[in-house]
């Protein structure tokens, strides 16, 4: 089973969406929290728990990769492909409050993004 963190899926849904056009269909774990449950950035997901990316444009679905013409795609074969693509990494951090300033300096200091 293919597992990822709730800030990395968070990442991919929330910034690296295919578009408009797709939707998420069949799944356990609803990924925009819709639910009213939202993903928690540091706790791992099975990503089979996140059903099938849908098409439901116009006409056919863009053949790019990693569609290959199928109206239907596993969340977990999207997400791994946009994965194996990126540049950079997310990751939750817990630290102890007192270490807090010393973490936002390490971050600022070589320009990393904290949400």
């Amino acid at each position: 089973m293919a597992k990822a963190t709730g800030a990395e899926i968070l990442d991919f849904y929330n910034n690296h969406w295919p578009g408009d056009d797709w939707f998420i269909d069949d799944y356990s774990v609803d990924p925009a929290g819709d639910d009213g449950v939202p993903l928690n950035p540091a706790e791992k997901y099975d990503l089979a728990d996140f059903g099938f990316i849908m098409w439901q444009g116009a006409g056919d679905p863009p053949k790019a990769a990693p569609v290959y013409s199928d109206d239907s795609v596993p969340f977990a074969k999207w997400f791994n492909f946009w994965k194996l693509q990126k540049s950079t990494c997310t990751h939750a951090v817990t630290l102890p409050k007192a270490q807090e300033e010393e973490f936002k300096k390490v971050c600022k200091a070589y320009a990393w993004k904290v949400s």
